[in-house]
């Protein structure tokens, strides 16, 4: 069993999960057998991309995320932070966020990057949205999203140049949250200068 392989096949039970689906109902909207699922999420068989895009828009998660490959080096220390201002404890954060323990351990132990997805999770369950906790611990240069170009005070413009040139259906919901809580952020920004 290969390590993505392993990932992958952890993430899709858990999004299944918290999508509160079985394997059965999975493989029916993918078409599949219920023996497919099983083998993904034992890690034995990787979904084939077709497959991974169907899940990833059921779970609405990228498939990057689901392949954990859009991990977000250098958060570590900050997540340890919050965790111990709010008296959490790893098990806490894994139960609320669907994180596996043993990847929040290591994103704090060995600073071994996170998900974008599970951080946007996380960082919700400590009470702040995602730009807010990156301009807290100042990681925010080193973690601008993706679909955002520039630094915090040029990005101002950017989601609306983004919504204005792409129709809507073309975003994921979850691309769409990451925009709005950009707009949040530099609201936030504007309000204590």
């Amino acid at each position: 069993m290969s390590t993505l392989s392993s990932i992958t096949g952890q993430r899709i039970k858990i999004e299944r999960s918290r999508s509160s689906l079985s394997q059965d109902d999975l493989a029916e909207k993918l078409g599949y057998k219920r023996t497919n699922i099983a083998n993904y999420e034992a890690g034995r068989v990787t979904p084939p991309s077709d497959a991974l895009a169907k899940m990833a828009r059921i779970f609405n998660v990228s498939s990057d995320y689901l392949l954990g490959l859009d991990d977000v080096d250098g958060i570590g220390e900050a997540i340890a932070n919050e965790m111990k201002n709010l008296g959490l404890e790893v098990i806490d954060l894994s139960a609320a966020t669907g994180a596996l323990p043993n990847e929040i351990r290591a994103c704090i132990e060995e600073n071994n990057g996170l998900s974008e997805t599970l951080l946007h999770r996380i960082v919700k369950k400590f009470g702040m949205n995602y730009f807010e906790f990156l301009l807290k611990y100042d990681l925010y240069s080193g973690a601008i999203p993706k679909q955002f170009y520039g630094n915090r005070d040029t990005a101002v413009e950017v989601p609306d140049r983004i919504s204005s040139q792409y129709d809507r259906e073309d975003w994921t919901d979850e691309e769409l949250e990451t925009i709005k809580q950009f707009k949040d952020f530099v609201r936030f920004q504007r309000k204590k200068r």
